[in-house]
């Protein structure tokens, strides 16, 4: 249960990445509203109390999932690879140029004649 939480997680953690860096890059001043969101809304969730806010660490030491400290290391490492990867392969099969695209207004290019 414990890979399964960190899958969810990481792949969390990817979109939220894939969505930050498309919006930084954007031109438009919806890009620029939501990168600062997206910078802004983690540093606030985690400054609020875990009742209100429960970490993913919290969580599974709560659930029983974290006993050890290897237990720990494991789910962070498991966060760490999904985070990457799915960024890794949102950035090569171009949806992080395709969000930027969107916020922007502008469409893909395909089709259009300049």
């Amino acid at each position: 249960m414990l890979i399964a939480f960190g899958l969810v997680v990481g792949v969390v953690a990817a979109a939220w990445a894939v969505v930050f860096a498309a919006a930084t890059k954007a031109k438009s001043v919806r890009g620029m509203l939501l990168s600062v969101l997206l910078a802004v809304v983690p540093i606030v969730y985690f400054l609020l109390p875990g009742n209100l806010a429960p970490q993913p660490g919290e969580v599974s030491r709560s659930a029983g999932w974290i006993t050890t400290p290897a237990d720990g290391v494991v789910f962070a490492v498991v966060i760490l690879i999904v985070a990457v990867a799915g960024y890794l392969i949102a950035s090569k099969t171009g949806l992080t140029r395709s969000l930027r695209q969107k916020l922007d207004g502008s469409s893909s290019g395909q089709g259009t004649v300049h």
